[in-house]
Formats: C-alpha cells, sequence, structure tokens
C-alpha cells in the first residue's frame, strides 16, 4: 500500500487481522492511558510471506500536557526473530547435549563407585580370609609347612612344624626343602604323587 492509501484510515478499514486490531487498541489505550510508550510485536501476512515486526508506539504531547497523538514506529525485525529463533535452537540443543553428557558421566560414575566398592568388598574378604587361614596354620597343634613346587624350598611353616624338626622359622626358610628332611626312600615313593600334585591331577 501507498502511504496515501493508509492515512484517514483505521486498522480494521485496512484490512488487518482482528486480533491484531484487538491488541494495537489495547496498546494504543495503554499509552494514552499513561501517557509512556509502548511496543508490540506483530506477524502480518505479505506478498513475499509471513513477516514479523516490531512497532513502537510513542506518545506525542501538546503545550497543555495533554497526548495530542501517537506516533507508530514500525520496522521489519523478521531477520532478527529468525536468528533468535536459530539461537534458541542451538542453545537447546546445547544443552540437551549436555544433559545427555552429565547423565553418561554419572553412570560411569557410578560404575565406577561399584567397582571400587567391589574391589573393597574382594580385598576385605581375601584379608580376613588370610588372617583365618593365618591363624588356623599357626595354631594348628600339628605340623604344616608349605614349599615351592620348583625346588621344594619352604616358603611358610608354622610353630608345631618347627618344634618337630627342632629348629626355629629362619632357618628352615634359609636353608632348607623338603628334599633336606626326607629320607631317600621316602622321596622316591612320594615323587609322583607330589608332581601329579603340582600339576593339579590329585588332591
Amino acid at each position: 500500500l501507498s502511504p496515501q492509501e493508509f492515512i484517514g484510515k483505521t486498522n480494521e478499514e485496512l484490512g488487518f487481522p482482528e486480533e491484531l486490531v484487538s491488541d494495537w487498541t489495547r496498546v494504543l489505550g495503554e499509552v494514552f492511558e499513561i501517557g509512556q510508550e509502548k511496543t508490540i510485536e506483530f506477524q502480518f501476512s505479505t506478498p513475499t510471506g509471513l513477516r514479523d515486526y516490531l512497532c513502537r508506539l510513542v506518545p506525542e504531547f501538546a503545550q497543555d500536557g495533554s497526548i495530542e497523538f501517537v506516533a507508530g514506529i514500525t520496522r521489519d525485525v523478521t531477520e532478527r526473530k529468525q536468528a533468535e529463533e536459530a539461537l534458541q535452537r542451538i542453545n537447546e540443543e546445547l544443552e540437551l547435549r549436555v544433559e545427555e553428557r552429565t547423565a553418561e558421566l554419572l553412570q560411569t560414575n557410578e560404575l565406577f563407585l561399584s567397582e571400587i566398592v567391589e574391589r573393597r568388598r574382594v580385598e576385605v574378604a581375601l584379608r580376613e580370609s588370610e588372617e583365618k587361614f593365618r591363624r588356623i596354620f599357626n595354631d594348628a597343634p600339628i605340623g604344616i609347612a608349605l614349599a615351592r613346587a620348583s625346588d621344594t624350598r619352604f616358603v611358610m611353616v608354622n610353630p608345631a612344624f618347627c618344634k618337630l624338626l627342632g629348629c626355629v622359622e629362619s632357618e628352615l626358610l634359609a636353608a632348607l626343602s623338603c628334599k633336606a628332611i626326607s629320607y631317600l626312600e621316602d622321596l622316591e615313593k612320594e615323587q609322583p604323587y607330589a608332581e601329579a600334585m603340582f600339576r593339579g591331577e590329585s588332591n
């Protein structure tokens, strides 16, 4: 429309949508009532498509202080609105990615903490088992000894075993082995059983 087609006509006469006319009339009434500038945003269909507009309604005062008229300053903000909407979508996508990543990290942390708790539980159980074994081993009334399979050297002996041989623990661990304290005939008889036991074929 040309400027001449606008002059002297109301919004209804210019064919503006009823909802836009209602909003415009309401905001315009507020400007006349409070004497302060107001803004209104609206969309309007144009030959190039739907466009976004921002209108400033500015009161102009007469010499007596009354509002003589209201100036409407309207500008096309379609590109700005589109940029704001694009930025909003980007922010929403970023927030979603952050939430997803945070959820993944929380899940990873929970698994990590679960592994730590399980590891500590196993360590405690193992330590208790070792302590129980050591008490039974040391307090046993019969002689018990542990030896390496490779050379039958003693790696652990209990007090009853030391008493049986008349030796102290340090002597047995430092220099003696099963072969050193056994008769040759016994070794020949026990060798096959010992080898089978070390292979896991016999208990």
